[in-house]
């Protein structure tokens, strides 16, 4: 979701209704207004409600809960920046390949595209994996490297790093690289592991479930004793504060849970295709000049 840049502040309102929070948190909040509506007509109407919890102890659990939803949302945060850093240092380092490969194998044309065209398919699958697809079809097949082979690898970022690295090593063995070229690229082909296994880490390791189940109970908890702090002194008014509330630190927790997973195909997740797109472009450029 695009917010509008224009001067006026308040011109993102246009797109509230396409928030996941609001999407997300209607019902929940209708529910707990319905709680609300329903101690404030028993203490009106039915019979008075002298159970009071003491301010403070309202103001401590209001800290406590502000406190894990900063380790929460930091949390999350951070997850997508480590994604975005992984992919943008893939794509730094496909460049820094292309580059060498280009200035290296210059004159060797078959080989350097070759190897060009397989850096690419490897950033395509890195694409992939982080979203739980491997298709050989969104590959480049190459030469004696048709898809039904590529088909056959387990892992397929991997396997063609794999491919790349024994391309590599047989050019050196040929004398067609020096044994520093040699060891200079394969110094990229390991950054490539380094940062497939960043990557894949952020995918396959949620946070723990544990923690958001004692989060959201704490503050359900929080949000069920609240109005015995406030129902005598705010009257109905009540109603609409711990509503407006209950949305927002609970709208908190949503958008956590939104950017844990920067993979995905949320509009909140990293642009993946877009880098991707990117960073062929880039190569393709080496190949050109």
């Amino acid at each position: 979701m695009k917010i509008p840049q224009g001067r006026f502040y308040f011109s993102f309102i246009r797109l509230a209704h396409r928030s996941p929070v609001i999407a997300r948190l209607g019902l929940s909040v209708l529910l707990i207004l319905g709680y609300y509506v329903l101690i404030h007509f028993i203490q009106t109407n039915v019979t008075n409600l002298d159970f009071v919890v003491p301010g403070f102890m309202v103001y401590v659990f209001g800290y406590v809960i502000a406190l894990l939803f900063y380790f929460r949302l930091g949390n999350s945060y951070y997850r997508w920046y480590d994604g975005l850093k992984s992919m943008t240092y893939l794509r730094a380092n496909a460049e820094s390949f292309s580059m060498k490969v280009r200035s290296t194998l210059n004159g060797n044309t078959e080989q350097e595209k070759y190897l060009l065209a397989m850096m690419i398919n490897f950033y395509r699958s890195v694409r992939d994996k982080v979203r739980g697809i491997q298709d050989p079809e969104r590959l480049i097949p190459q030469g004696n490297l048709p898809r039904n082979e590529l088909r056959m690898l387990d892992d397929m970022p991997s396997g063609l790093n794999a491919l790349i690295e024994e391309r590599i090593n047989k050019l050196y063995k040929e004398g067609k690289i020096s044994r520093v070229e040699f060891l200079d690229l394969s110094r990229n082909i390991t950054k490539n592991s380094e940062y497939l296994a960043v990557c894949e880490s952020l995918k396959d390791t949620p946070p723990p479930k544990t923690y958001i189940i004692h989060l959201r109970g704490f503050v359900l908890f929080y949000a069920g004793i609240i109005p015995f702090g406030f129902i005598h002194e705010l009257g109905v008014w009540m109603m609409l504060f711990l509503a407006v509330f209950f949305y927002f630190y609970t709208g908190m927790e949503i958008i956590s849970e939104e950017v844990e997973d920067p993979f995905g195909f949320d509009q909140n997740d990293l642009p993946v295709n877009e880098l991707t797109k990117m960073t062929e472009r880039r190569i393709t450029q080496i190949i050109k000049s």
